[in-house]
C-alpha cells in the first residue's frame, strides 16, 4: 500500500511540472464521458453478464486521478491517473449470482488539479434476469381405444421437457407396470423424447394413470408432470363357429344338428337372447329351427332344422349373433339336398291268391309322406305283360320307409310275379322286381280256429313333442286298439322314459277312440324330466305294442 502510495505521489508530482510547462489557456474546461454497453442484455438466474466499460476525458485539460465505480457490479470498478485531454480508455467485465433483475450504474469522476474541479458522468444499463422454471409434460395416445378379451392394448407416451433448464433424472409411473421408465440421461431443455408400450391380459374395462417426474440441478427441485388418464374398453370375443353335424339335411325333413363353436353368450339375462340364423347367400332364402336338448352351452348348442318341403336346395350359411350385437358366421355351413329317389326293400307277406284282398306292408327308404299334401303312385305290373293289379291305402298312415297296402287280387288276374313299382311326387320312382306273386287259390281246408286277435301297433302320435308345464292334446294312430271291451277291461297307456322312472300321465280327449286313433291329453309337469319317452298300449288281454321315441319333452322356448 506504501508503495503505490509512493508512485501515486511521483506520479502527481511529474504531473505538475508538466503542468507547470504548460501554456496557460485561457480558461480550463474539465470533461469526462462514461459507457457502458449493452444497454440491456438478458441472462439466466445466477449466470454472469457481460459488460463493456469506456471511459473518454472530453475536456481540454488533464484529469488526475480518474475514479469508475460500479456499484451494483463492483467488479466493473476501476481508477486511473494523468488521464490526457481526448484519451480513451476502456475494459470488460463480468457480474453474476443475481436471481433478480437490476439496473447497473456506473460512475465516472475525474478531477483537474490546478483548479480543484471535480467531473462527472453516469451510465446505466439494464439486465434482465430469467429464473430457472423447470417443467415437465407427458402425453399417453390413444385416450381411449377398444380391445377383445385378453388382447394388448398398446399407446405412445411422449416425454417433453417444456422448461428452460435440463432435468435428470426423469421418471415415468403407469398404471400398466410396462409403461414405467427410467430415462437415461434425463432430457434437455426444449427436447422431448417418445417410446411405445403395450398391456394385455384383461377381461374388462379399466384405466391407467400416468405422470413424470423429473429433477433439475440448476433449480434445485422435482417437477411433476400432469396426470394423463386413458381408457381402455374390454369387450368380449365374438361367436366362432366351427362345425355344424350333421351338415346336410333333405327336404320336408326336421334334422337336429349339432352346433360347434366358441363365446356363444347362452346365458344372457331376458329378454337378450343369442340368434341363430341359416340363409342362403344372395337370396332371402331362410330355414327356421328350435332348440333342441341338452341345453346350449358357450361352445355347443343343439338345435333342429326345419326344412320345408319347398326350401331352396343348396348351401345356407349359419350367423350366430350375440345379446351384445356381435356375430361370426360359417359359410356354407348347411346344405339342404332334394329327397333321393324311393328304394323298396320288401313287401310282407309277398303272394296273394286270385281272389283275395291282402294287406301288404312296404318297407324300404325316402317315400313322401302324403301328410305332407303330396301322393306317391303305387303299381303293381306283370313285365312283359298290360297285367297290373289295383289297391288302396290301409292303416296305420304311411311313413317314409313304410306303407300299408292292400292289393286286390281278381279270380281271374293272371298268376306270376308282379313287380312293385313306387314313384314319388317329383317324379323320381323306385323299382322291386318279382315284388309279389299271385298264385291259384289252394283247395277248400277244413276250418281252422280263428286266430288270436293281433297285438296293438302304435305308428304315430301327432304332435310328436311338447313343452315343459302343459297339457298336450296327440293324436295316437296304429292298429288293433281295443277300446269297446266291456268294463272292467279297459285298454291301457303309458308313457315311460327309457332307462328311467320317468312318467307322463294323461286323460282320453274327445271323440272316442277308435281301433286305430285315440285322442289323449299329456299331462307334462314343469318338472318332467325333457327327452324322449316312449308309448306302450295295452289290450285289455295283455297284448301290448310300444312306440320308441313317440313323444319328446323339451323346455321352453325363451321369449321373443
Amino acid at each position: 500500500m506504501m508503495k503505490m502510495n509512493r508512485s501515486l505521489s511521483l506520479s502527481l508530482i511529474l504531473i505538475a511540472a508538466l503542468v507547470l510547462l504548460m501554456p496557460v489557456t485561457a480558461q480550463a474546461a474539465p470533461s469526462i464521458s462514461v459507457t457502458k454497453t449493452p444497454a440491456n442484455q438478458t441472462v439466466m438466474s445466477g449466470a454472469p453478464a457481460n459488460f463493456t466499460i469506456s471511459v473518454t476525458n472530453t475536456g481540454d485539460v488533464m484529469l488526475t486521478p480518474v475514479i469508475v465505480q460500479d456499484f451494483q457490479a463492483p467488479e466493473c470498478s476501476r481508477n486511473t491517473s494523468g488521464f490526457l485531454p481526448g484519451r480513451t480508455i476502456s475494459w470488460t467485465c463480468s457480474h453474476a449470482g443475481e436471481t433478480a433483475s437490476y439496473w447497473n450504474l456506473v460512475s465516472a469522476t475525474g478531477y483537474d488539479l490546478f483548479t480543484g474541479t471535480m467531473v462527472r458522468n453516469n451510465a446505466s444499463a439494464r439486465v434482465t434476469v430469467i429464473p430457472w422454471s423447470p417443467a415437465l409434460s407427458v402425453t399417453k395416445v390413444p385416450a381411449n381405444q377398444t380391445v377383445m378379451s385378453g388382447a394388448p392394448a398398446s399407446w405412445t407416451i411422449t416425454v417433453a421437457n417444456t422448461g428452460n433448464t435440463d432435468l435428470n433424472p426423469v421418471r415415468v409411473w403407469d398404471g400398466a407396470p410396462e409403461c414405467a421408465r427410467n430415462l437415461s440421461g434425463g432430457l434437455a431443455a426444449g427436447v422431448s423424447t417418445s417410446y411405445t408400450c403395450s398391456h394385455g391380459g384383461r377381461t374388462a374395462s379399466y384405466q391407467t394413470n400416468t405422470t413424470a417426474a423429473g429433477y433439475s440441478g440448476l433449480a434445485g427441485r422435482w417437477v411433476n408432470s400432469q396426470l394423463v388418464q386413458v381408457r381402455v374398453t374390454v369387450t368380449a370375443p365374438p361367436p366362432v363357429i366351427t362345425s355344424v353335424a350333421p351338415n346336410t339335411g333333405v327336404q320336408g325333413t326336421t334334422v337336429p344338428v349339432t352346433i360347434q363353436g366358441a363365446n356363444f353368450v347362452v346365458d344372457a339375462a331376458p329378454p337378450q337372447y343369442l340368434t341363430i340364423e341359416f340363409t342362403q347367400p344372395g337370396t332371402t332364402n331362410s330355414l327356421r329351427g328350435l332348440l333342441d336338448v341338452p341345453e346350449p352351452t358357450s361352445t355347443t348348442i343343439h338345435w333342429d332344422v326345419i326344412i320345408p318341403a319347398e326350401a331352396a336346395t343348396g348351401a345356407y350359411d349359419l350367423k350366430i349373433t350375440n345379446p351384445d350385437g356381435q356375430s361370426g358366421t360359417l359359410p356354407g355351413a348347411f346344405t339342404v339336398t332334394a329327397p333321393p329317389p324311393p328304394v323298396i326293400t320288401s313287401v310282407t307277406p309277398n303272394t296273394g291268391v286270385q281272389g283275395t284282398t291282402v294287406a301288404v306292408t312296404i318297407q324300404g327308404a325316402n317315400f313322401v309322406d302324403s301328410a305332407q299334401g303330396r301322393y306317391i303312385t303305387i303299381e303293381f305290373a306283370q313285365p312283359g305283360t298290360t297285367n297290373s293289379l289295383g289297391g288302396g291305402l290301409d292303416v296305420p298312415p304311411p311313413t317314409s320307409t313304410t306303407y300299408h297296402w292292400d292289393v286286390i287280387i281278381p279270380a281271374g288276374a293272371a298268376t306270376g310275379a308282379y313287380d312293385l313299382k313306387i314313384t314319388n311326387p317329383d317324379g323320381q320312382s323306385g323299382t322291386l322286381p318279382g315284388a309279389f306273386t299271385v298264385t291259384a287259390p289252394l283247395p277248400t281246408l277244413p276250418p281252422t280256429p280263428p286266430p288270436l286277435p293281433p297285438r296293438p301297433v302304435i305308428t304315430s302320435v301327432t304332435p310328436n313333442y311338447g313343452v315343459q308345464g302343459t297339457t298336450v292334446p296327440v293324436t295316437i294312430e296304429g292298429a288293433n286298439f281295443v277300446v269297446d271291451a266291456p268294463p272292467p277291461q279297459y285298454l291301457t297307456i303309458e308313457f315311460t322314459q327309457p332307462g328311467t322312472t320317468n312318467s307322463l300321465r294323461g286323460l282320453l280327449d274327445v271323440p272316442e277312440p277308435t281301433s286305430t286313433t285315440i285322442h289323449y291329453g299329456v299331462i307334462i309337469p314343469a318338472g318332467a324330466a325333457t327327452g324322449a319317452y316312449d308309448l306302450t298300449i295295452t289290450n285289455p288281454d295283455g297284448q301290448s305294442g310300444t312306440l320308441t321315441g313317440a313323444f319328446k319333452v323339451i323346455p321352453p322356448l325363451p321369449p321373443v
